[in-house]
């Protein structure tokens, strides 16, 4: 009798073991979250919340309270098990290689962060707590922001989306949706925005008179034809490069501290009453007189290729950069811009160039060429070992004087094959004696040291010889360019009057 008891206790303790054994897992499956990619279940280790070695698994009791999680440039591909994160605030992922995620389950994000991935799909319409989104650089052709009615800060450039509604996100302070395919953006609804940047898409038009408080705005590289910016009066930065503009009105943009309107069609730009501005990209249009004079702030100004005959940037005390390249600047005075770093003037028409402002040593860089009619450039110190690094044409000294210039560039007769001029000084008339070079037009320029042609005439090319007599008695006294042209040759000499 005793031992058929024992049996039975036996048999009962069995049973025991393998209920309990049964609860073990049971409970052990329900506390444990499956995390399939080796990186995530690293980082975690690494943080503390897991332990050993990544076996796709970590205890969910040591994941679900977390309210952030920063997971950024970990090479991670895959997020499985981020739903059971369910009192995230922050995520942040970016730089991985995530193709998609399922945020559904994570409705405590106030901020998810994930960009540079290679995301094609996105879905945050239970995120309705989201304040900031950031998904940048991934592949992402929709994205639908309707339910995130507290969204302050939205950043979904260089992907693919063809269409962006903001217009329930009446919050957001910053938009940045450029590098699209977006033909148009509403962002009338959007009246507390400080910073839009929409560049690189194919918008024709854009209204930002409702966004009175932008202080950024930037749409380069579209297909405006007009952008009106009168209402934006905090404007401080305005960049509307590659478009179709043909003007830009910043008169009421007076705090505005840098304009780049490039790569446009204007002819004109007024900058006069943008007196804080301290940088000014306007190069690549048509503009044929720049008035920066009310500008004194100016770090940097960028003017190139354009059709200005004159700039001053006598006062410019401040300005570091300046690139007035291919342009058609006959003088360009920089003597009094003591912290110039930086100067492109290459491609002109220059014949004077004076840089001796007492800071030639810590010159970056310095481009000077093609410039056929410059033959002195006026520098701190002509026997600088710096000056080997600056580029010129072979034809221009550096000189430290004018009376220098006129020692090193100025023959008794000038002669050339093709033709002679003397006497060289001269006190007042200057004599030409030219070979018939069988050109249908032989073309005469007289130029100043300001770069002014006083004197421009057509010579006669029906004799075998052509000799010419001008009276300079009435010019001031200094040097000046001759400057012949004949077939496709174009020469110049320089001459001085005494």
């Amino acid at each position: 009798m005793i031992s058929k008891n024992i049996r039975t206790i036996i048999k009962l303790s069995k049973w025991l073991q393998v209920i309990l054994f049964l609860m073990l897992v049971n409970r052990l499956s329900a506390q444990l979250t499956y995390t399939p990619d080796d990186n995530f279940e690293q980082a975690l280790i690494e943080f503390g919340y897991d332990s050993g070695s990544p076996d796709d698994y970590v205890l969910t009791e040591n994941i679900e309270d977390l309210t952030y999680l920063y997971l950024d440039d970990r090479n991670i591909s895959d997020l499985t098990g981020i739903e059971d994160f369910t009192n995230l605030m922050v995520l942040t992922c970016q730089n991985n290689n995530l193709t998609s995620i399922d945020v559904s389950a994570n409705t405590n994000l106030s901020e998810l962060r994930l960009s540079i991935n290679q995301l094609t799909s996105l879905n945050v319409t239970s995120n309705t707590a989201l304040t900031k989104l950031s998904c940048r650089g991934s592949q992402l052709t929709e994205l639908d922001v309707s339910s995130n009615t507290q969204l302050t800060y939205l950043v979904c450039d260089y992907n693919q989306l063809t269409n962006l509604d903001v217009t329930k996100n009446t919050a957001l302070t910053s938009l940045l949706c450029g590098d699209n395919q977006l033909t148009s953006i509403d962002v009338s609804s959007n009246t507390e925005l400080l910073k839009l940047s929409c560049s690189n898409n194919e918008l024709e038009s854009l209204d930002v008179s409702s966004n009175t408080s932008l202080t950024s705005l930037t749409c380069s590289g579209n297909k405006l034809t007009n952008i009106d910016v009168t209402s934006n009066t905090a404007l401080l930065i305005f960049s509307c490069g590659y478009n179709n503009l043909t003007s830009v009105d910043i008169s009421s943009n007076t705090v505005l501290e840098f304009l780049g309107c490039y790569n446009n069609l204007l002819s004109n730009i007024d900058v006069s009453l943008n007196t804080v501005l301290n940088g000014l990209n306007c190069g690549g249009n048509q503009i044929a007189s720049l008035d920066v004079s009310s500008n004194i702030a100016l770090i940097s100004l960028n003017c190139e290729y354009n059709q200005l005959t004159k700039l001053d940037v006598s006062s410019h005390s401040a300005l570091k950069i300046l690139d007035c390249e291919n342009n058609q600047i006959d003088s360009l005075d920089v003597s009094l811009n003591n912290d110039l770093t930086f100067l492109r003037c290459d491609y002109n028409e220059l014949t004077s160039l004076d840089i001796r402002n007492e800071n030639n040593a810590n010159m970056e860089f310095f481009l000077a060429d093609h410039n056929s009619l410059l033959k002195c450039i006026y520098v701190d110190d002509k026997n600088a070992d710096y000056l080997s690094d600056w580029t010129k044409d072979a034809t221009a000294d550096f000189v430290n004087s004018e009376s220098e210039c006129v020692e090193t560039s100025i023959n008794e007769i000038v002669n050339n094959d093709d033709y002679i001029i003397y006497p060289n000084p001269s006190t007042g008339k200057v004599y030409i004696n030219m070979k018939n070079q069988g050109s249908e037009n032989v073309l005469l320029e007289i130029i100043n040291m300001n770069g002014q042609k006083i004197f421009t005439e057509v010579l006669n090319t029906n004799q075998t010889d052509i000799n010419f007599e001008k009276d300079l008695s009435g010019e001031q006294k200094g040097l000046y360019f001759i400057r012949i042209h004949y077939g496709n040759i174009i020469k110049t000499d320089k001459i001085i009057l005494e």
